[in-house]
């Protein structure tokens, strides 16, 4: 009721005024019932490139009218036919348009004004400088007012038409005869009368041809337009019909669908069709017979009317006839064309959601610039447990249901990714309508308008079964590692403690028996060589067994052990290693310790084994409670896929131990251009 009562205010307005004036007093009032700041009503060039603005209202003023190119401007889209909605952002979406700079606007809602072809002949546009509220039945009303205009541009154009006709044919038919009147002198009254007969005569002549020609061509306008009309008198009887309505008739009367003509009385029609079964009738002939009261000014109502061969829509149209005994006019357009469309993209629209919703995933649309979720898939429910529509109704859905252990670095990361317009991918938590903690592999695709990007495309899977795998798998090979290390560190002490001390009682009592007096020269020399092999083996045993279980790791920490180890790989290999130190704790846990100890171990052996070079760099650096260590040369290096793929034990073991810790670990390397790996993890046990 309240958006008819607002129509009825802006008819009332509005139908005082016929021709230039209509479109200013138009505007002015459409703005101020919809509190717009700007209105625009544009009428179409014929080739379409065009806008030509009838009225045009801005901020409490109304404008010049101006002429610019269709083209990148919002009201492009209503060429088409279409209704165009921008509910915010307007400005990015058309960067190029200074007058919407100028005007300061960020959304707008326009309506094509259609022909009787179904064409678009212009538009009517409202702007806001802020985001456009819901518009609801606003679309409606606009839609009215812009039939009403577009028949205010048709009858302009008609008027104009009909002037140029009355010019041409003045210019063709009659040159008017001057007579000059005679001295008195030479004539007499009777002859005077004469030529005045005569010239009045003439007049009217000329005068009955112009209205014949005005008739003639009002009938021509009438015959060539493709709807359906028929002129209604005050009681509904059909006063006159164009030849498209005749031609309709013609072609589709049945006995039980008799032709309407003139004579018959459209509101007994409907009243019989309603008596039939037609619920549609029963509403047209309420809506035609408050026209025709006087109680509305117009009645709009789509219908099928199929006929043997295909689907057909009309769209029906009543508006007043502005004779001088009232009465209606009553038009039919065929809407067929657009209807198959609307049809199809709904066919497709749909097809598209039973696609989406098939797939066990979310799929998500959102506004790059706000994050705001726009679409959601039905899968978001049966993952999540939260309705769809609880997305879309809270601006900040998503973001207030990540985790809040990565919230920050998700944003972080999806803002950086939308400013540089890149696809990226992101792994996080989500939490459930129940609480639960859902792990999310997030796809997402932006869509660039122009320079910028205006929207977000994803697809969630939910990997939390995978995650939960790696967690114990991670757990798995950490139970294995201090199992492997516990084992290392038994047989070490088992070497440290037996081996070694008996090797060494072995070289003493070498020692002993070569100092017997007696022996030949040759048997001491041999048990001296047996004394000192059994010294190599004790001092072998004795490094096996610090290597197996590094004592100085315990008793003097990382970077002295490390030390120790670039120092004994130059004393054995001649290697030498650049070793830098800087801020390294103090105190560093056991665990992340013996990891970087062991990677140390693992790359320097490598380097001797492989890398063909003479010297290396190592760099252990401490940073905020993390302990940073990179290790480098610039030998032969290797193809790391193929490694890889090889399942090399020293890399594999090297990832495993940094992926327990939580920590981070890059190895670099391709041939002949050396290797690098860099590591980090905390100083303290997560």
């Amino acid at each position: 009721m309240e958006s008819e009562l607002l129509l009825l205010e802006l008819m009332e307005a509005v139908e005082k005024e016929t021709g230039s004036l209509f479109f200013p007093l138009l505007v002015q009032h459409l703005a101020g019932a919809l509190g717009a700041s700007h209105v625009v009503v544009g009428e179409f060039s014929e080739d379409h490139r065009l806008y030509h603005t009838l009225g045009c209202w801005s901020r409490n003023t109304l404008l010049s009218n101006y002429t610019e190119s269709i083209e990148k401007t919002p009201y492009a889209l209503c060429l088409g036919g279409q209704v165009v909605l921008h509910a915010d952002s307007l400005r990015l979406s058309f960067p190029d348009q200074e007058r919407l700079s100028a005007w300061r606007v960020d959304s707008c809602c326009a309506v094509p004004m259609i022909d009787h072809t179904g064409g678009a002949i212009g538009f009517l546009g409202v702007l806001n400088e802020g985001p456009m509220p819901a518009m609801g039945q606003s679309v409606s009303i606009l839609r009215i007012l812009a039939a009403r205009t577009a028949a205010e541009i048709k009858r302009m154009r008609a008027e104009r038409s009909l002037h140029v006709s009355e010019e041409r044919n003045r210019l063709l038919l009659g040159h008017r005869v001057d007579l000059e009147d005679p001295p008195a002198s030479r004539i007499n009254e009777s002859t005077r009368l004469a030529v005045d007969r005569h010239a009045d005569q003439k007049r009217r002549c000329r005068n009955e041809g112009r209205l014949r020609q005005s008739e003639a061509l009002g009938s021509a306008v009438l015959a060539s337009l493709q709807s359906h009309i028929a002129v209604l008198d005050g009681q509904g009887t059909i006063m006159a019909v164009n030849e498209a309505w005749k031609e309709f008739g013609r072609l589709n009367q049945t006995s039980t669908h008799p032709r309407i003509n003139i004579g018959i009385n459209y509101l007994q029609v409907c009243r019989r069709a309603e008596a039939s079964g037609c619920q549609d009738c029963g509403q047209v002939r309420i809506g035609v017979q408050r026209v025709l009261d006087g109680t509305s000014i117009f009645y709009e109502h789509e219908y099928a009317c199929d006929s043997p061969r295909e689907r057909r829509w009309f769209l029906m149209t009543v508006t007043p006839f502005r004779g001088k005994n009232g009465g209606a006019v009553v038009t039919h357009l065929d809407i067929t064309r657009r209807k198959l469309a609307e049809t199809a993209k709904h066919q497709a629209e749909r097809r598209y959601e039973e696609l989406v919703d098939s797939l066990e995933a979310i799929v998500w649309r959102g506004d790059a610039a706000t994050l705001r979720t726009t679409f959601v898939s039905k899968q978001a429910e049966t993952l999540l447990g939260y309705p769809a529509q609880q997305w879309l109704d809270h601006p900040d859905f998503w973001e207030t249901h990540l985790h809040s252990d990565d919230r920050i670095r998700v944003l972080a990361s999806r803002r950086q990714a939308t400013q540089d317009r890149l696809h990226h991918v992101l792994e996080y938590r989500m939490l459930a309508a129940d609480g639960r903690e859902v792990w999310l592999h997030d796809s997402v695709h932006v869509v660039i308008h122009g320079s910028e990007a205006k929207e977000l495309i994803g697809v969630m899977l939910d990997i939390s079964e995978r995650k939960r795998a790696d967690r114990t798998l991670t757990q798995m090979a950490g139970q294995l590692i201090t199992v492997q290390e516990e084992e290392r560190s038994r047989i070490a002490r088992e070497l440290h403690d037996d081996f070694s001390q008996r090797l060494a009682l072995l070289a003493i009592g070498l020692g002993r028996i070569g100092e017997t007096a007696g022996l030949q020269h040759d048997t001491c020399e041999q048990i001296e060589d047996m004394r000192t092999l059994t010294l190599e083996i004790a001092s072998d045993v004795h490094r096996l067994s610090h290597q197996l279980h590094p004592a100085k790791l315990e008793h003097l920490g990382l970077t002295a052990a490390v030390r120790g180890l670039c120092r004994e790989l130059f004393e054995r290999q001649g290697i030498r290693i650049d070793f830098l130190h800087r801020n390294v704790p103090r105190v560093i846990a056991r665990e992340p310790a013996l990891c970087l100890y062991r990677i140390v171990q693992e790359a320097l052996n490598n380097m001797v084994k492989h890398s063909g070079v003479r010297e290396g760099r190592l760099e252990l650096l401490g940073d905020r409670g993390h302990v940073h260590l990179c290790i480098s040369d610039s030998g032969v290096g290797f193809d790391l896929r193929t490694a890889t793929l090889k399942g090399r034990l020293g890399l594999i073991s090297m990832q495993e131990r940094v992926k327990t810790l939580g920590g981070h670990i890059l190895i670099e390397s391709r041939p002949s251009r050396g290797t690098r790996i860099v590591v980090q993890v905390s100083a303290s046990t997560q």
